[in-house]
Parts: C-alpha cells; sequence; structure tokens
C-alpha cells in the first residue's frame, strides 16, 4: 500500500505484529467518513453509559481499535488508545501523533521477543515520551501480564521522578472516568494517598482457576544505582532521562536490575529507558553511548537479540515535533529540517550543543541516527 502520509508511515511496515483487521467494517472507526475527515477525535462518552458501552471499551482496552486516516487502515494498539481516549498531556488530552504510532509499534515488537529485556529510547523534546511510559504502566495493571510484582521509576534525580513522571502518571489516574476505574481497577486500594505509590490488590476468586488475584504497587525511586535492590518483583521498570544521569551509573543500574528482569534466559520483566540526549558531555554521556552501541539492532549476537538485550530506538524529528503536526497526525520532514537549521542558525558557539542535541538530525539522506549529534562533540564545524 502506498503511504498517503508525508512522513512515510505505512501500515505494511508492521505486519508482524497486528491483529486481523475486522471483517465488519462498522468496527473500523472513520468508515463512514471521507478521506479528508478521516481524523481521531476523541470518541465522547455517552449520556448514559450503558453496560455496552462499557463492553466496547473495555475490548479496546485490551485489543486495540481500527480507524481509517487519510484512507489507510491503521490499527491504535490498546495502551496507545488508553493514552489517546483516557489520559491528560499538560492538562489536556494527548493528540493522535504517527510518529508516537511507530514507536508505539516498535515496543510491542520488543514485548514480543522474549530474547529482549526492553527498548532504550533517545527522544526529542517534548516527544510526549515520558507521558506515554506512565500511561503504560496504568494499563499494564488491568490489560497486562502483571497480576503480581511492582512497577518501578527513576529519573535523573528523585525530583525528576516526581515530577514529571509521577505527576504525569497522577494526572492521567486523576482523569479516568469513575465507571472506568470501577471496570478496570476495582482491585485499586490507595484511595487518595497517591504521593509516593498506587496499589492494587485484591483476592483469587476460588471459583476461577484463572483468577490469580491481584498485588500490584507502582512507585518511584531515588537516583542511585540500587534503590530496588532486593525487590525482585519489580517487574516494569522506566528509567527516565538516563543521558543525564550524574549522580549514579546507568550501567551498574543496568547490570543490578538486569538479574531480576532476565534472570538467565528467562525475562520477568521489562524495562523501558528513554531519554532526550544530554546538554552535556562527561561521564553520563558516555555510558549512556555504550549502551546505544551495545542497543544496535543491525548488530545481532548469538543470543539472538543486542549485545545488551535492549533494542534501541531513536526518535527521528523529521517524523514531527510540536507544532508542525497537521490534523492527520502527520508531519513535513522538509519544514522540519528547515526549521531546526534555522534554530541552530541563531544559537551562539557555546548554546550549539543544546540546541543540537534537542532535536538531533538523522544522517543526510537517511533515516538512520547521527551518533555525533546524539553523543558527540558536535562541533560547529561538522553542522
Amino acid at each position: 500500500m502506498t503511504s498517503p502520509f508525508k512522513c512515510g508511515f505505512n501500515i505494511d511496515d508492521y505486519l508482524d505484529i497486528l491483529p486481523q483487521l475486522p471483517n465488519d467494517h462498522s468496527e473500523v472507526l472513520n468508515c463512514d467518513k471521507d478521506i479528508e475527515d478521516q481524523v481521531w477525535i476523541k470518541p465522547l462518552y455517552p449520556s448514559i453509559i450503558t453496560h455496552e458501552f462499557i463492553l466496547q471499551e473495555a475490548t479496546r482496552l485490551r485489543q486495540g481499535v481500527w480507524i481509517l486516516i487519510k484512507g489507510m487502515p491503521i490499527w491504535i494498539p490498546p495502551n496507545y488508545y488508553q493514552l489517546l481516549q483516557y489520559g491528560k498531556a499538560g492538562g489536556e488530552p494527548p493528540q493522535f501523533r504517527l510518529k508516537r504510532l511507530k514507536n508505539v509499534y516498535e515496543k510491542i515488537r520488543v514485548r514480543k521477543d522474549p530474547r529482549y529485556m526492553g527498548t532504550y529510547t533517545i527522544k526529542n523534546r517534548q516527544d510526549g515520551e515520558t507521558t506515554n511510559s506512565m500511561s503504560d504502566l496504568l494499563w499494564e495493571v488491568h490489560a497486562g501480564e502483571l497480576n503480581d510484582g511492582m512497577e518501578a521509576i527513576q529519573s535523573k534525580t528523585r525530583e525528576d521522578a516526581v515530577n514529571p513522571c509521577w505527576f504525569a502518571l497522577q494526572s492521567h489516574w486523576n482523569a479516568y472516568p469513575q465507571f472506568l476505574l470501577n471496570t478496570l481497577y476495582p482491585h485499586y486500594t490507595s484511595g487518595k494517598n497517591i504521593a509516593e505509590k498506587l496499589q492494587f490488590q485484591q483476592a483469587a476468586d476460588p471459583n476461577n482457576p484463572n483468577d490469580q488475584g491481584k498485588n500490584v504497587i507502582i512507585t518511584y525511586g531515588p537516583a542511585v544505582h540500587n534503590a530496588f535492590d532486593g525487590k525482585n518483583n519489580v517487574r516494569r521498570l522506566v528509567l527516565d532521562e538516563v543521558n543525564k544521569w550524574i549522580l549514579c551509573s546507568l550501567q551498574l543500574t543496568l547490570t543490578n536490575y538486569a538479574k531480576f528482569i532476565m534472570p538467565g534466559k528467562v525475562r520477568k520483566g521489562i524495562f523501558d529507558i528513554l531519554s532526550s540526549p544530554s546538554d552535556t558531555n562527561g561521564r553520563h554521556n558516555d555510558e549512556a553511548y555504550q549502551l546505544w552501541l551495545d542497543s544496535d539492532p543491525d548488530n545481532i549476537q548469538p543470543t539472538g537479540s543486542t549485545k545488551s538485550r535492549i533494542h534501541r530506538i531513536y526518535s527521528n524529528p523529521l517524523d514531527g515535533i510540536e507544532g508542525f503536526y497537521d490534523r492527520f497526525g502527520d508531519a513535513d520532514p522538509q519544514e522540519i529540517y528547515e526549521h531546526i537549521l534555522r534554530e541552530r542558525a541563531s544559537k551562539t558557539k557555546d548554546q550549539l550543543m543544546a540546541e543540537v542535541r534537542s532535536c538531533p538530525l538523522p544522517k543526510l539522506g537517511t533515516n538512520k541516527p547521527n551518533e555525533e549529534e546524539l553523543f558527540g562533540s558536535t562541533d560547529t564545524s561538522n553542522i
């Protein structure tokens, strides 16, 4: 299928992870609209919440939903649907982005491959990656594979783990309508005390052999490499802004936590590692660069995975940055490229590294990441 999008997104690139397109086309959102009107619009809740509506939403939050965007059938995965339909970003509902969808698809690929421990995403500033990761923590509780264990968050400082990470999670939680909480989180036990953790507990149904009960905590920790040492029940670990970890060692943290995320050959949890490039060079940047090198999907080891067992993802700014998305969630790479060059030209030499690393461009004429812009000295003569 030829892509109708300026950013080049094509659903055919993801056939290996897609569910079956519904035979009943009425189950595909926007199927009754002209191509120019096929955009994501957050569906409104009915004035009376019916059992049928709750069943529909519960299904979408476990299976996702298909939608036509500009004539192309697109699967919105269940975790992304939860973010779009019920989440909050900066006090507003998140907007549909093809760039975000590509990242969600890539993480699903890794999740389906038990040889990997998780992903390492290098993002642009204001990409919404942290907001998305916090929503995923909440989705995991009701629709993922987590019935017993901990989901944990660390960032470059404890304060950053609180804001923006925990604040983003709280914003999602506080935005959920009551019918969603009643349906998906009947095991929630923290009440209004959500300053440092959310807890979900429920005894197993003795009459249902498939019911394992629920005992899950979501929390955050300080910026030390062993914050969750000894807590072997950590099943999802978000490591935020790792390229800027000055207070503790990223490599020591990964060495420590890998022992319970993947002891031996058995994956028991998953890493969600993310960061924008560091503004400064130093040990923190060097350790992040080593993780980047060890997570190259073009350098597969005898294990069938990368050396680190982490899959790296480069968030290409030419796929979209804030202020350049159209109503289809698409963006024009040439317009963005020209904008980025103008911004760089306006900066003094001592400001240039921070500007370059805020939106690191790919290698010229390709979609491949430019490591000099991500981690290098970014000398002005090379820009």
